[in-house]
């Protein structure tokens, strides 16, 4: 089974490039929520990253179903709902969010 196990190898290379490549794409996010001072606010503003960061993102953007379709644009809507979905977690937890 040596034909298996090397397409195997393969595939789970392959996932590691994607899995890793959007890590940091979501990193950016957590990065800039803990670069924001009033993030305990729930109105505070997530500094967005700018479009030539984003272009570097996508230079480096491992082959992926629909990766055609990643923009500058796409990504922008994605740190949205990011951050819309972040927001409505901390808001669920009725917990507050502190920075330590």
């Amino acid at each position: 089974m040596v034909y298996g196990t090397s397409a195997q190898q393969r595939w789970v290379a392959h996932c590691r490039l994607f899995f890793a490549w959007w890590h940091d794409f979501s990193a950016r996010y957590v990065t800039a929520l803990c670069a924001t001072k009033e993030a305990t606010e729930s109105n505070c503003i997530i500094s967005k990253p700018a479009a030539h960061r984003l272009d570097e993102l996508l230079v480096n953007a491992p082959l992926m179903t629909g990766s055609e379709y990643l923009t500058v644009d796409v990504l922008l809507a994605l740190w949205d709902e990011l951050d819309a979905a972040f927001r409505v977690e901390v808001e669920e937890s009725k917990k507050h969010f502190r920075i330590s």
